[in-house]
């Protein structure tokens, strides 16, 4: 390759760098501050929990904060995630590498997680599966209203994507792998 080529290959790696930067940034003060409000609003849970038996005013649902818990705790991790591959990319390595591969895999992982969890936790579902007999069906709270599942289409969509993209990046770093050798 001329001297050209490795100039226009470097010039491309330093805008992803920034780019990188710039996400790295972003990223850092999102996951921050999703993890402070997520521990603040789990201690905010637990106190009222606790306070319930003394204070009728208090209506916690103890299936309400787990599930909030864990929502969080997979937005929390997913942002993290995300940081430390606009980390890498801000430092100027090859996105096309197998810990890149496997961080987008993880991040899609966790996405798919996160639209199943909060699926299976919403009223809607806990309402067709009524605690003390299954029926299968729709959840009726009212004669005429009809309450249908939630399912985030969003989130299920971008976790197959990061799942889709983690195996081109793949792709990608067993091409450069196989080019390194070859030069």
């Amino acid at each position: 390759m001329s001297g050209e080529g490795f100039c226009r290959i470097e010039r491309s790696l330093s805008k992803v760098a920034r780019f990188g930067y710039i996400g790295k940034v972003a990223l850092a003060v999102l996951a921050s501050a999703t993890s402070l409000i997520g521990i603040s609003v789990l201690c905010l849970g637990i106190a009222s929990q606790m306070a319930a038996p003394f204070d009728t005013t208090v209506q916690t649902s103890t299936l309400g904060l787990l599930s909030l818990f864990l929502l969080w705790f997979c937005m929390a991790f997913a942002l993290w995630v995300a940081y430390f591959i606009f980390k890498d990319m801000s430092l100027k390595i090859s996105p096309f590498t197998k810990k890149h591969a496997n961080r987008l895999k993880l991040l899609g992982a966790i996405l798919l997680a996160s639209t199943a969890l909060q699926t299976l936790l919403s009223p809607e579902t806990l309402a067709i599966l009524d605690i003390g007999d299954i029926a299968i069906g729709a959840s009726m709270r009212e004669a005429n209203e009809y309450q249908g599942i939630p399912i985030n289409i969003g989130l299920l969509t971008f976790g197959l994507f990061c799942i889709c993209f983690s195996l081109v990046f793949e792709y990608g770093a067993l091409l450069q792998k196989l080019s390194d050798e070859t030069v």
